[in-house]
């Protein structure tokens, strides 16, 4: 009677051992159910963005074979759209997000065709530095929000971020170029009298991006009086 007791009691341990070995096959692999590993990088075009230059920043994503993404106009009210959105700092101007064709797909859970993004997907934007941006050096964040599918049914919405860090170079043209150039337009403009006051067509030639030959065009337009310049030039 107490062997029956006691070989009953070993049973226990042996039964929990058992289900936890079990529970690790069931549970011990993903789901086929599991949304897809979606790479997704960024880059910008060049290196380095000259002050006063338009760049394109590139977002891309890669999608494996069998999943899709919703386009960013999916032409299914209760699907979401794949959006991406940039965050600039003060000054730098990004431009209207630029999507890839979209390709349209009849799909096992709607009664129409959707639009969607397979495999190697790119989204570009433009990016402006103005003349005048101060830092050597920033970035833009952007925020990537899509929901993958497969032929069946779609995953819960995903956000991911991407940074761009920008290597700014390039000499700042406004600033005291400007003022220069004011302070030689008023010069002539006192020596030359209301009745030969020079015109000025537009001083942001002056501070423009190109620094060789905004004086001289300076010169040609607002100088009656060629000899006047030479002590202010060589200040």
């Amino acid at each position: 009677m107490k062997i029956g007791i006691l070989t009953k009691n070993a049973a226990w341990p042996l039964l929990a051992v058992g289900l936890l070995v079990l529970s690790a096959k069931i549970y011990g692999h993903p789901s086929p159910q599991s949304p897809p590993n979606i790479g997704v990088s960024g880059h910008l075009s060049v290196d380095k963005v000259e002050r006063g230059r338009t760049v394109q920043a590139v977002v891309e994503m890669d999608i494996p074979s069998g999943f899709h993404v919703n386009s960013n106009r999916p032409l299914e009210k209760f699907l979401i759209a794949t959006q991406l959105q940039i965050q600039a700092p003060l000054g730098v101007r990004v431009g209207t997000v630029v999507y890839p064709r979209p390709v349209l797909r009849n799909l096992k859970f709607s009664k129409n065709r959707v639009s969607v993004f397979e495999g190697h997907t790119i989204m570009r934007v433009n990016v402006t530095v103005p003349a005048n941006f101060g830092p050597s050096s920033t970035e833009l964040k952007a925020q990537l929000r899509y929901q993958s599918c497969n032929d069946d049914f779609c995953f819960p919405p995903q956000t991911r971020e991407v940074t761009f860090p920008i290597a700014v170079v390039g000499t700042r043209t406004t600033g005291s170029r400007m003022k220069r150039a004011l302070a030689l337009f008023d010069m002539q403009t006192d020596i030359a009298g209301e009745s030969e006051k020079p015109e000025l067509a537009n001083l942001s030639d002056i501070a423009g991006s190109s620094v060789a030959g905004s004086m001289e065009e300076f010169e040609a337009k607002a100088s009656p009086h060629p000899a006047v310049l030479l002590p202010v030039l060589f200040l």
